[in-house]
């Protein structure tokens, strides 16, 4: 798994195979402009897409809110916020509008 700078060099990244497939299906995304969330980003049934998005929008180390793709088209179907940053979820609900969650891709640097 590959763990460093984003190839554009704007974030630190962080690969995780979180069913020990030997496969990424997470990524830890910290991005350098303290402005913007910390995302983990999951691919949730194995399709190589992102499909699951939970943030740190205040990066105070606790995830505030996270976007479901539930119909697997790419975009956010369902949100539900996280309080105090447990994972329990609470104020689940459908979303009308899909927040911007693309952000640059997490891929390896060249030449590694």
């Amino acid at each position: 798994m590959y763990e460093g700078r984003t190839k554009d060099n704007i974030a630190f990244i962080s690969n995780i195979d979180m069913d020990c497939s030997g496969q990424a299906n997470a990524t830890l995304y910290i991005p350098d402009d303290k402005a913007k969330p910390i995302t983990l980003r999951m691919d949730t049934n194995k399709d190589g897409k992102t499909d699951a998005w939970i943030l740190d929008e205040d990066r105070d180390g606790k995830w505030d809110i996270s976007y479901w793709d539930t119909d697997f088209r790419r975009k956010p179907t369902s949100s539900a916020s996280i309080p105090t940053g447990s994972s329990s979820r609470r104020g689940s609900r459908s979303i009308s509008r899909s927040p911007d969650l693309a952000g640059p891709r997490a891929s390896r640097p060249a030449g590694r």
